[in-house]
């Protein structure tokens, strides 16, 4: 749109286009375990710690494409990660983009807690009765743990894809 292109133009201006970037090298290089799982998964969280140290910017790595060396090089050393799993470079920069937008999405949940100060228990137990019985667990979830589920989860989605020879196809 007009506005994000004005946007862009005055973050350019103001020598800032590259500002998401600039928190890349903050994250550790991911020493090669033969593991590519683990490692892909290491620099998953490694990324997220990052990203929310640094939560208004972690908004910016959303509309913006890898296109600074520094992001460049970051995208490098994910697809060689990933490359013993997805032989494939097509395949190889989904798993990598799945994973990252997974991990962008669970660091912009820091920029404000939208479970915070839910009441679950409080809630008609008649219309929500999967909530009110489990408003103790509830209060308890984390959102670094529920990120280390859904990238487990994927994992192993992407190794059940490998067995089974999938290609991505067009729909």
């Amino acid at each position: 749109t007009a506005l994000r292109r004005f946007a862009a133009g005055l973050l350019a201006a103001a020598g800032l286009a590259g500002l998401p970037w600039l928190i890349l090298p903050e994250v550790p290089e991911v020493e090669p375990s033969g593991d590519g799982r683990r490692d892909a998964k290491t620099m998953a969280m490694l990324v997220y710690r990052a990203l929310t140290r640094h939560p208004r910017v972690t908004v910016l790595f959303a509309r913006r494409p890898a296109t600074t060396s520094e992001s460049l090089r970051y995208l490098e050393r994910g697809l060689a990660i990933l490359a013993e799993p997805f032989p494939e470079i097509a395949e190889r920069v989904y798993a990598f983009q799945t994973v990252f937008k997974l991990v962008l999405g669970h660091a912009m949940t820091h920029l404000s807690d939208a479970t915070e100060g839910v009441d679950y228990a409080g809630l008609p137990a008649a219309e929500y009765p999967t909530l009110v019985g489990a408003a103790d667990e509830l209060a308890k979830l984390s959102v670094q743990r529920e990120l280390e589920f859904g990238l487990d989860a994927m994992f192993d989605g992407f190794a059940a894809r490998a067995k089974t020879g999938s290609e991505c196809r067009e729909s």
